[in-house]
């Protein structure tokens, strides 16, 4: 006011007309290379209907002028007609067209002044283009382009250096020549450093060698290397560029100059105490000196620790160092001050210094003893929150919360004395009203600024009819108690001033530069015509200045505008940088220009034609580098600018019913479908209403939103009028939008207001309670109100305005209307109302407990939208243990002691309540407390005797319970054993009460947050029925709401992962247990019919989805398809023919075979079968051994192929087949109807199956192998028992071995057996280890597996060639009778064929499949791989080969012994031939292996019984061997005898005795090689092949 003091009264201004509308030219620059956005706007343009406003502002008239195109040359820039180029410009940029005089219509460049071209109209007055006198051509200018190439990689420069060898020269690129490309210089690094050599004809001049030291010689003025790379850039320069430089002065020698000292400071940011230990302890042995290049590092220390302590922060100083004493007073000592330092100051200097040594601080004076001074009282802050929701209930659970929120408390070192709500701001029909809380009101310039919604008493109203502008709230009566009563306000057509205020927030932080804010707003003036706002916001920070303004098209009349800027105290110093920002606006706004450390602030009033008012400046502080405000300085800034009141304004809510599928992208306000549809609808309500409502607004239509219920679009107009007849505009409407091709009818909008049915402030609505519904409707309003609930009709019309929801539960949640008649459209108040869930309380159970001190914990939990407490039933009464708590409430009782014991029995009551604090329920917790000890005891069960059962709630994050029976273990003790389990997720207990309501509003975000509870949760579900199976629900819940409206990617996304979740391996156990139950069986088919049912409700748009384990394609096609499609792409699909356009949707599922059964129609998993009834239970012969792939077309499909990969090829037997649902009575299995199975040439792992419809198909396949637990045990015991007499064997060939290998024939003979029982022993060893490598279903370990293999390959491949050879050694002892054969040339073939061949494909077979890692099989057993490499070919063949060429031996030998036995029939002493060709078979199917024929029967067919003879025969070959080849053969026995003494064994010998006697024929008989021969006829006697066979 001192300033004022002097200053004359303002002149009063004259009255002045209204201004007329100013016009103004808007350049728009459209920035595209898409030459279709042209001719899309050219065509917009050309309907675009003229004049339209847009608010208050008239659009009159849109050209394009100007359009610049790049073409092979450059840019040129055409104008469109009616507007020119000048001839300056024409001139500047050179014409592509003719220049007439003053314009050209096209130029070569874009100005770069951002000029366009102008029309006719402006060009007139322009004067001729002077022509220009003829001028020589100019010569071209040469330029020197320097290009720095930065590579690490020496290859690059080798390729540069070919390239410009053979670059031609010169080469043009648009009118530029270039004439030379040399290389100048190469920098490398060396060990040293960078060197920077030149090139050819390139030197470094003189200066540069001496700066930064050559790297060769330096002759005189030039050198060409140098030791560094310049810092200015500079590279080597040619020598023509070095020829007027003189020599280089030589260099006087000086002395080498003294090492410079520097002291670097780094600071180390971590929160790890222990970086700092490790750092002392690794500078505690740090040796010093030492150097890094040419910097000797001569001490490092630490300096200064920060650590932050419940307080704030200390910096402490480490040995040897201080804080000087000006940092002590500043930040305040955490030690004791000694005169000049300190060790620790209590934050974190701002200026970034640290601790400083001693040495320094030699010259500080001592601090100065400061003056006793009384402790600073607190300062009181009050902080304002501004909460934006719009749902009620957040209010409610507020109130409720500050109820019971104990203050003060404190955070920090701050202290929260007192949380008021102070403002409400709800929307009606009419708009916002913001109400204030108890003990908070308006001012008197808010009511009557923006209109009271109640009564004023002079100074304050409770209630506003907007939304403050300022942002400012309501206000306590304490600061409003000294304001005045309001003035009456004038009638209609006086001058109100138009105010706004602008507040700096004081800036409190020590120590931290905070940012000054001046912000300064004009509000709108109100006058008769138009109104437009003027508003100005300047923002002054440090070292930033920014100001923001909008055209001002006011008209001004005659009242003052008042601007008020108020800069609040700030008490701490600011330091502010240089600013030299300069900021121009456009004319008719606000100026702010700021000088180094000043700030000016200049606002200029509105000015019209017929007036002018004064300039008004202010300065805030001085050309000095600090400014420090300590006193509130209010300055006030007045210009006059008159005003006048306008008409009122009416917002109205509509909404608009389309007759269409809701696409939940209208959900997306960014999506292009919203946007389309909100342009369209904007455009059509505009301009049907601007032609049919005289009181509407143009262009004041806004669209709020989308919502489902067909598409209901729901959006606002501003009129002057409340009053309206919608009726013929919506006809106009209507018509205008069925023009572009939405569905729409005169009937089909109505006027809406959401809420008002039920007050929130009344709390929550809980289960079990009356809701009463109040509606209404607005007095002019007519006919009855007919009530609804989810569009839903209730009922007739009624006169009744409300409605009663008697004894409520959660099915009563959801969308409540009330419906009448207002300005002939319907009127409709609705409100979502949501019936709180029951509470799922979780409460702890009652127990025994021992008296071992332990405390006794207790705990109810409930939603959080309950409240619980826990009491204790005493002698004197109930005493209350907790108080009432939202959510959970926890009591800790004391233990009782061991010492202190004695049994009783303590009774706890818990509560629950309701927010409303009304009881809800309750039950009694008794704790029995005893010093004796049972059977079973543990903290969840508490104690118990054998076959107690005790039920105890699930853990924290479920509910439900868990029942628990004490049974006895092996040790004799007891345990607690769960014999039955109800927990569910909390979480999904949540969405299960969801879900009983589900709108499609809330689909979105349900889905989500399955998704996240399932993801996060995935163990716990893992290993649950009950939590898959409330999973699989609420999928299929929202797949069933999903056919209402069209499901987007995002949706869709969210529900594949939630599939993925709990289709993981970890759920496959959980699954079988599924299946097999009667009452769960169908689950896997509701999840997969949930997947189809949302699949084809899918947006139109093409995409994909990848997920874990599944793949969703949407695609529109026509004519054919074809894709390979899965997360690893496994799945071929084909659809050779479709009719027209067609949406196919594939969902791939790779993880459903954990899922789905493998029940079909003619076998259930569970069906008609008992629970002992295993054989029926599980279907083990068959699995899914492919995807499991969804085809969903909206198209009829006659022809589909699919191609699966197969994920285990050791399965056969596949079958193509499809999901049936209504297999089974409705339980849904696989059906092979309509599909078959497909041949594919030349590709294994691969089925292809042809169907003739779409659904979910799959390929069911069995096991090739037989898995039976009874063969398993044939196998291995009879294998055990050939191990057995396979070593006897072995030892009674070492017994006998002398005295029966005395010729030739016997001898080979017993080598044969020998080799025959040590190949097999040795096979059945490596068998036996094989089989305990690996195990059924898991993958093999190839190393150990390989090793096995191959000794089992080579081994059991000997066996069969040392058969070979002994069938052969029969047939050639049995044809060639007198033939003979040396014995050293029978062993070497023996051998030979015995051990070289088998040897030899063992080797092989592993050098040709071991590289492709196929040698052995990939899962189940240990042995040679078939479905990638097929080596077990190379066991196979040999082995069948030899037992063909065996039974061929075979043949031929008894061929020959029933020859002999017809012709020797005469002869009593010969056996029966029958008898001989018996012993032979017996004798000789072992020996030569016919066994293993029977393979052949089981690589063809899975029967049990092949595989069982199979076992049999083969497993038990060593005791075949022994009993055959040893105990049968009576020289053996007789051997074996004599070598130990055994007379009764040497009798067993079998004898030939006939009654004819000794035969007296005249033939040989017994030959030194014990053959007989007939001297009457040249064949072979029986009873010679039959010594033969067991005696050679």
């Amino acid at each position: 006011m001192t300033e004022l003091t002097n200053i004359t009264a303002c002149p009063t201004p004259s009255p002045t007309a209204p201004s007329s509308p100013t016009e103004y030219v808007v350049e728009i620059e459209i920035d595209t290379v898409d030459a279709a956005v042209l001719t899309q706007l050219r065509t917009f343009l050309k309907y675009l209907s003229l004049p339209f406003g847009i608010s208050d502002i008239q659009i009159t008239e849109v050209n394009i002028t100007t359009v610049c195109l790049l073409n092979n040359t450059g840019y040129q820039c055409q104008c469109e007609d009616q507007y020119f180029w000048p001839c300056n410009k024409c001139a500047a940029y050179g014409p592509c067209d003719n220049i007439n005089n003053v314009t050209c219509g096209c130029i070569r460049a874009v100005p770069n002044d951002g000029q366009f071209c102008q029309p006719m109209t402006e060009l007139t007055n322009i004067t001729a283009c002077p022509t220009p006198s003829p001028t020589a051509p100019s010569s071209p200018t040469e330029y020197v382009v320097e290009i720095e190439i930065d590579t690490v990689d020496a290859a690059v420069l080798t390729q540069l250096r070919t390239f410009l060898k053979y670059l031609s020269l010169p080469f043009g690129i648009s009118d530029i020549q270039i004439t030379e490309v040399n290389i100048t210089t190469v920098c490398l690094l060396n060990n040293t450093g960078y060197q920077c050599q030149c090139e050819d004809q390139y030197f470094w001049p003189c200066n540069k060698c001496a700066a930064y030291g050559p790297c060769d010689n330096i002759n005189n003025v030039t050198c060409g290397c140098i030791r560094a790379v310049p810092n200015d850039g500079q590279f080597c320069q040619p020598m023509t560029e070095l020829t007027n430089i003189t020599a280089c002065p030589t260099p006087s020698p000086t002395a080498p100059s003294s090492p410079t000292e520097y002291v670097v400071e780094i600071e180390i940011d971590t929160v790890d105490a222990a970086v700092l230990t490790q750092l002392r302890t690794f500078l505690k042995y740090l040796s010093l000196p030492f150097g890094i290049s040419d910097i000797q590092i001569t001490e490092v220390n630490i300096t200064t620790v920060c650590l932050l302590n419940n307080t704030g922060y200390q910096c402490q100083c480490e040995d040897q160092y201080f804080w000087p004493c000006n940092k002590c007073a500043a930040y305040g000592p955490c030690d004791n001050i000694n005169n000049v330092t300190c060790g620790c100051i209590r934050a974190v200097p701002n200026d970034g210094q640290f601790c400083q040594p001693m040495t320094e601080l030699t010259n500080i004076t001592a601090c100065p003893t400061p003056s006793p001074t009384a402790p600073s009282s607190p300062t009181e802050y009050v902080v304002e929150i501004e909460i934006d929701t719009v749902d009620a209930a957040v209010l409610t659970q507020l109130r409720t919360f500050l109820k019971y929120l104990s203050l003060p408390f404190g955070i920090s070192d701050i202290q929260i004395t007192e949380v008021n709500i102070t403002t409400v701001c709800l929307l009606n029909n009419t708009g916002y009203q913001c109400r204030c809380e108890d003990q908070y009101f308006w001012p008197c310039n808010k009511c009557a600024a923006y209109g009271p919604c109640d009564n004023i008493n002079n100074v304050t109203c409770g209630c506003i009819r907007a939304v403050p502008n300022d942002g400012q709230f309501c206000q306590p009566m304490t600061e409003l108690t000294n304001f005045t009563a309001c003035p009456i306000s004038s009638p209609i057509g006086t001058s109100t001033p138009s105010t706004s205020t602008g507040t700096t927030a004081p800036n409190t932080t020590p120590g931290t530069t905070a940012l000054d804010t001046t912000k300064v707003t004009t509000v709108p003036d109100m006058t008769t015509g138009t109104t437009a706002p003027n508003t100005t916001t300047g923002t002054t920070a440090v070292g930033t200045t920014k100001v923001t303004t909008a055209p001002d098209t006011t008209k001004v009349t005659t009242a003052p505008d008042t601007t008020k800027v108020t800069i609040a105290p700030d008490s701490t110093k600011v330091t502010t940088a240089p600013d030299t920002t300069k900021v121009t606006t456009a004319p008719d706004t606000t100026k702010v220009t700021t000088a180094p450390d000043t700030i000016e602030i200049t606002i200029a009033p509105d000015t019209t034609p017929e007036t002018s008012a004064p300039k008004t400046t202010i300065k805030i502080g001085a050309p000095v580098s600090t400014i420090e405000v300590i006193v509130p300085v209010p300055i006030t800034v007045v210009s006059t600018t008159p005003t006048t009141a306008t008409p009122a304004e009416y917002t109205i809510t509509l909404s608009m019913t389309i007759d269409t599928t809701f696409d939940n992208t209208l959900t997306d306000k960014n999506s292009q479908m919203y946007q389309q549809y909100s342009k369209d609808i904007t455009s059509a309500v505009d301009g049907a209403y601007s032609g049919k409502l005289s009181s509407y607004k143009v262009g004041s239509v806004k669209v709020i939103k989308f919502r489902p219920g067909s598409v209901v679009a729901d959006f606002t107009i501003t009129s002057t009028r409340n009053t309206l007849d919608f009726s013929a505009a919506n006809r106009q409407l209507a018509s205008a939008l069925r023009d572009k091709g939405y569905s729409v009818n005169e009937n089909s909008f109505a006027q809406t207001v959401e809420s008002g049915l039920y007050d929130p402030g009344k709390g929550n609505i809980y289960p079990g309670n009356d809701l009463v519904l109040t509606c209404n409707p607005p007095d002019l309003s007519t006919g009855g109100i007919i009530w609804s609930f989810n569009d839903y009709s209730l009922g007739p019309s009624t006169e009744e305005k409300t409605h009663t929801v008697k004894s409520t539960s959660d099915r009563d949640s959801g969308k409540y209307a009330c419906k009448t008649t207002l300005n002939s459209i319907p009127y409709i108040i609705w409100q979502r109302i949501v019936i709180q869930p029951l509470p799922n309380i979780r409460v702890t159970n009652s127990k025994t407990v021992y008296c071992d001190g332990s405390p006794i914990t207790l705990e109810c939990c409930a939603e959080n939208s309950y409240m619980t407490k826990w009491s204790l039933f005493t002698s004197p009464g109930l005493q209350t243990l907790t108080e009432l708590k939202i959510g959970c409430s926890t009591y800790t009782y004391p233990g009782i002691s061991e010492a202190a014991c004695k049994d009783q029995i303590l009774t706890f009551l818990w509560e629950v309540y309701d927010l409303n604090e009304n009881l809800y329920s309750s039950n009694n917790v008794t704790i029995t407390v005893t010093g004796k000890r049972m059977a079973c005891y543990n903290a969840q069960y508490g104690a118990g005797e054998l076959g107690d059962l005790k039920t105890s709630p699930c853990d924290a994050d479920s509910i439900g319970t868990v029942t628990a029976r004490c049974v006895s273990n092996t040790t004799g003790s007891g345990v607690w054993n769960v014999v039955e389990n109800t927990c569910i997720l909390r979480v999904l207990q949540e969405l299960l009460d969801k879900s009983k309501n589900l709108q499609v509003a809330d689909v979105p975000q349900f889905t989500a947050d399955l998704r996240n509870a399932t993801e996060s949760n995935s163990a716990k579900i893992a290993n649950s029925e009950l939590n898959i199976l409330t999973v699989v629900y609420l999928m299929a819940v929202i797949a069933n709401v999903s056919q209402s409206f069209i499901v987007d990617k995002s949706i869709m996304t969210d529900f594949l992962k939630t599939s993925d979740a709990i289709s993981t391996t970890a759920t496959q156990k959980t699954w079988e247990k599924l299946n097999q139950n009667s009452t769960t069986q169908e689950t896997s088919s509701d999840l997969l019919k949930s997947a189809e049912k949302i699949g084809g409700r899918l947006t139109d748009d093409n995409f994909t989805i990848t997920t874990n384990s599944t793949q969703l394609d949407r695609t529109k096609t026509s004519g054919s398809f074809f894709g390979t499609f899965g997360v690893n792409s496994t799945t071929q699909i084909d659809i050779p023919e479709l009719t027209g356009q067609t949406m196919i949707t594939t969902i791939v599922f790779s993880a459903y075979d954990n899922v789905l059964s493998v029940r079909n129609a003619t076998y259930n998993d569970n069906k008609n079968a008992s629970k002992n009834d295993s054989t029926n239970n599980s279907k083990t012969d068959t699995t899914i051994n492919g995807d499991v792939v969804a085809v969903i077309v909206n198209n009829t499909v006659y022809n589909i192929s699919l191609i699966f990969d197969v994920k285990n090829e050791s399965l056969r037997s596949p079958q193509c087949v499809f999901w049936n649902f209504s297999l089974l009575d409705e339980i849904g299995g696989w059906d092979s109807t309509g599909c078959e199975i497909k041949p594919l040439v030349n590709q294994t792992g691969k089925f292809k199956c042809e169907c003739n419809h779409t659904t979910s198909f799959s390929i069911l396949m069995s096991p090739f192998f037989v898995d039976s637990l009874a063969l398993a045990f044939i196998t291995f015991i009879c294998v055990g028992i050939s191990i057995i007499c396979l070593i006897l064997a072995l030892i009674i060939e070492i017994i006998v071995w002398k005295p029966l290998t005395r010729n030739d024939t016997a001898y080979m003979r017993h080598v044969s057996i020998v080799n025959i029982a040590l190949s097999l022993l040795i096979a059945d060893i490596c068998f036996i280890i094989a089989a305990a490598i690996v195990k059924d279903g898991e993958p093999t370990p190839v190393g150990p597996c390989s090793t096995a293999t191959f000794f089992m390959h080579f081994f059991y491949l000997a066996l069969f060639f040392w058969m070979l050879f002994s069938a052969l050694l029969l047939l050639y002892r049995t044809i060639m009778v007198f033939g003979r054969m040396s014995k050293s040339i029978m062993l070497a073939i023996a051998f030979s064929v015995g051990y070289g061949s088998p040897l030899l494909i063992a080797v092989i077979t592993v050098a040709v499949t071991a590289g492709v890692e196929g040698y052995v099989q990939e899962r189940n057993v240990c042995w040679l791989n078939w479905f990638k490499t097929k080596a077990l070919l190379a066991f196979v063949i040999p082995a069948l080969t030899i037992v063909a060429i065996n039974f061929l031996v075979l043949v031929v030998v008894l061929f020959k012994m029933i020859r002999r036995g017809v012709g020797n029939v005469s002869q009593p002493d010969e056996k029966h031939p029958l008898m001989m060709i018996a012993k032979c078979l017996a004798i000789l199917t072992p020996l030569f292996g016919l066994t293993w024929a029977f393979g052949i029967g089981t690589m063809v067919t899975p029967a049990l019984g092949i595989h069982i003879v199979f076992a049999l025969l083969n497993s038990l070959q060593g005791f075949f061997v022994l009993v055959f080849g040893i105990l049968l053969d009576s020289k053996i026995r007789k051997a074996l005898a004599e070598r130990l003494k055994l007379q009764n064994l040497k009798n067993l010998s079998f004898t030939r005795s006939t009654s004819a006697g000794p035969s007296s024929s005249s033939g040989l008989r017994g030959g030194r090689n014990g053959y007989n021969v007939s001297s009457g006829s040249s064949a072979v006697s029986s009873s010679s092949i039959s010594d033969t066979v067991t005696n050679t």
